[in-house]
């Protein structure tokens, strides 16, 4: 008695099968990394504007303490003047716990920086301020703007910059 002859099943992978699977990795790859990619970006921002609740204040305490010439991390600033004068920069450089890391003059500012005084250095502030018209019988107040830029081993352009307003007397 012959046996009809029964077509076995290969072992392994067809041409087709391989180039459909190679054709979704090529899609899959590049969408993980880009999903990876923002999640880190996100991440960061969330530090950052979790980071501003003590960055800020301490900015703006400094500068008043600048207005009494009591600063360490800012030039003394005299009353009614718009600052910084043009052509510099009143930045403050500060960790990633949010600690003040000292002051940072503008070619550094310009280029970025990686650490001061052996602290690594995450964030970078920027404070800048006008007089504004006073009304009669009122003081004078101060708009204020405090930019929190990073990272801060970034160049100026490349940073992400978080700006916060506000008026001081």
């Amino acid at each position: 008695m012959n046996t009809p002859l029964c077509h076995q099943p290969a072992n392994g992978f067809s041409l087709i099968e391989t180039i459909v699977s190679v054709g979704v990795l090529a899609l899959a790859i590049p969408l993980v990394l880009g999903a990876l990619v923002e999640s880190g970006d996100s991440s960061n921002s969330a530090a950052a504007e979790t980071r501003a609740g003590w960055i800020v204040p301490a900015c703006l305490n400094e500068l008043k303490a600048a207005a009494e010439g009591k600063s360490l991390l800012i030039p003394p600033i005299p009353y009614g003047e718009r600052f910084p004068a043009a052509g510099q920069v009143y930045g403050i450089a500060f960790s990633a716990a949010g600690q003040s890391l000292g002051p940072i003059d503008k070619p550094t500012y310009e280029s970025g920086l990686r650490e001061i005084n052996g602290q690594d250095v995450r964030y970078i502030t920027k404070i800048e301020g006008e007089v504004l018209a006073a009304k009669p019988g009122s003081a004078p107040m101060r708009s204020v703007l405090v930019t929190i830029e990073y990272p801060a081993v970034a160049p100026a352009g490349k940073r992400t910059k978080l700006e916060f307003n506000t008026k001081t007397p």
